[in-house]
């Protein structure tokens, strides 16, 4: 409980969401609030950061994080060593079984003492190693039954979203609005 916890927190968030896509700004927001509060946060990504360096990036590179790492081109185990070898308190999952279940196999050993899942998938993982699934009242299941995670449930929208990127454009005018229709495709 919050009385109990007296230092910072380490968190490592597992994700391939971290730059130009639809979850970014999500992850941006978790881990800006995190820093406020003086934990420190590690970024996890199987893919290579912005198309640097494959191993290591600090903070600058996504102006999120403590540290930025890429795991690309390694084996599971030698991933598994490096993000345990961080000693983390909470691993969070964002991907659940997207991306060739790739963040399930790698958390199908316990990387830290809590295990979550968050924002990319949106049912249990039935992982007796994935501790709690973090939703909201929108996001909430109807029923737990069948979930082997403990719902940790936010008394506000899990979901809601800052954009991480530096110098980029205000956006532009919609053009539904100009053009008075909605095109698709």
């Amino acid at each position: 409980t919050r009385d109990k916890i007296n230092r910072n927190i380490r968190f490592g968030i597992i994700s391939n969401d971290i730059a130009n896509h639809s979850a970014s700004p999500y992850l941006y927001a978790l881990v800006s609030e995190l820093l406020k509060l003086g934990h420190s946060v590690n970024i996890y990504t199987s893919g290579l950061i912005d198309n640097l360096s494959p191993k290591s990036l600090d903070k600058n590179s996504l102006n999120i994080a403590t540290e930025a790492i890429s795991l690309y081109r390694m084996d599971m185990n030698e991933c598994r060593e490096l993000i345990a070898g961080k000693k983390h308190d909470v691993i969070i999952d964002t991907e659940g079984f997207t991306n060739n279940s790739w963040n399930m196999k790698l958390l199908n050993r316990r990387l830290a003492p809590f295990q979550l899942s968050w924002l990319g998938y949106p049912g249990t993982t039935g992982s007796s190693n994935i501790d709690f699934v973090i939703t909201d009242k929108y996001y909430s299941p109807q029923s737990t039954d069948f979930f082997t995670e403990k719902i940790l449930e936010l008394p506000s929208a899990s979901c809601a979203g800052r954009y991480p990127i530096k110098n980029s454009p205000e956006p532009g005018k919609c053009p539904s609005i100009e053009r008075g229709f909605i095109t698709f495709g």
